[in-house]
């Protein structure tokens, strides 16, 4: 949006009330900054005079949506579907279709499925340095990196019941996977589920959910790790522009021995994290967020017990046309309790990781517009995202330094009912 954009005011409006391109942008404007209402009121206004603008009903439609007026904007949405519109007019009628008819429901069901390749220059995560320890003794490093591609597939179905008390309060089921298969090294081989039930109960400005939690990991084929536990958060929307959310999650965990790993209930024990955040949208297209949370991993076995801090920064930015931009940087910091004697009696084990992720995604139908090519709507509203990140982790151990880029290239196929 240009900085005379910007500047609009709505005494500008009512001094020029046949430029309708001018209130256009006005309405805009004021959904930017989210005054709902005073930009559904002017775009109503707009479609009395030109009932025929099909860009501003599907404009219309959408601050409908984001007001909660789902029958309003089903109307609205209804008659866009009769209208001969452009392959990605038509896409965002069918995207806010659905969610709209499907909010409208008691009980929803919504979730998506990705799958694509993703390649690592040191999947493995072998160490950098030369020389490595070996229950106290200095040896050589002859763990090679070796580069390998994976295929990557994940999946969500979440379903969510309204308990009609007028407040918006419902339950939640939310069930995740995770599969990654390695081409060539079949350790990194991992197969991950995630199950979150609970309940989000509202207060005025304030959500408040609190849930049950079971992970579950397999690695390589053997069962490696199952929590159980529980969590609460709290989010409070401070403005249209600003969220705050505090959250803590406990679980126990519980590990067996695997064919890569003989530690299996050492580890065992409860961990604990604790902290929270906020959202910053300063205008419609670009949200920031930042959260930092307090970690405290218990185990049968000191070595493996450990506390420090994890927090992560991200900024996405919208292109338009669903396409976007998602930057993200994080950070761990972790101090164990005691040695752990595989590599040295007398060091304690301190590490410090980053990983940074950039990833751009947009619809496959935005890209055949580009060549004025119209795809399946089952086609068509695929998402392709493709990212790059690196990962880097220092410690006093020299075993546990290592570095590695990454490159996925993703399809992600979204859906509801």
């Amino acid at each position: 949006m240009t900085a005379q954009t910007q500047s609009i005011t709505y005494d500008q409006i009512l001094q020029s009330p046949d430029n309708l391109a001018l209130s256009f942008a006005y309405a805009r404007q004021e959904a930017n900054e989210g005054n709902l209402q005073q930009a559904a009121g002017s775009l109503e206004r707009l479609l009395l005079l030109e009932p025929e603008w099909d860009t501003v009903r599907l404009f219309y439609a959408m601050v409908l949506y984001r007001l909660d007026d789902m029958d309003g904007a089903v109307r609205e949405l209804n008659i866009l579907r009769t209208r001969e519109l452009s392959a990605a007019q038509r896409l965002e009628v069918e995207r806010y279709y659905k969610l709209a008819t499907t909010r409208n429901e008691p009980t929803r069901l919504y979730g998506d499925w990705t799958f694509g390749l993703r390649h690592d220059s040191n999947p493995n995560l072998a160490p950098d340095s030369d020389v490595i320890l070996f229950e106290d003794v200095p040896v050589p490093n002859e763990i090679d990196k070796d580069a390998d591609t994976a295929f990557y597939t994940s999946g969500r179905m979440r379903i969510e019941h309204s308990l009609g008390t007028g407040n918006g309060d419902f339950l939640f089921f939310d069930g995740r996977g995770w599969l990654n298969e390695q081409f060539s090294f079949d350790k990194q081989d991992y197969l991950s589920g995630r199950v979150e039930a609970g309940g989000t109960f509202f207060f005025g400005p304030v959500a408040v959910t609190p849930k049950g939690i079971y992970n579950g990991l397999t690695l390589d084929r053997d069962h490696y790790l199952d929590e159980f536990g529980g969590g609460l958060e709290l989010a409070f929307a401070v403005s249209p522009h600003v969220a705050l959310k505090a959250e803590v999650n406990v679980v126990d965990q519980d590990y067996f021995k695997t064919s890569l790993s003989s530690v299996g209930s050492a580890r065992d024990g409860m961990r604990m994290d604790v902290g929270g955040g906020f959202s910053w949208r300063p205008v419609q297209w670009n949200t920031f967020s930042l959260e930092a949370y307090y970690v405290d991993k218990e185990a049968e076995v000191a070595s493996f017990a450990f506390d420090g801090v994890w927090g992560r920064a991200s900024n996405l930015t919208l292109l338009g046309k669903g396409t976007y931009l998602l930057s993200q940087l994080t950070l761990w910091s972790f101090d164990y309790d005691a040695p752990d004697p595989r590599y040295s009696s007398t060091i304690t084990r301190d590490d410090f990781r980053l990983k940074a992720r950039l990833a751009y995604g947009t619809p496959l139908q935005t890209v055949a517009d580009l060549f004025t090519a119209e795809l399946p709507p089952a086609i068509g509203d695929l998402n392709f995202q493709l990212s790059g990140s690196y990962t880097y982790q220092d410690s006093n151990i020299k075993n546990l330094d290592f570095e590695n880029w990454s490159v996925e290239g993703l399809f992600t196929k979204r859906f509801s009912f």
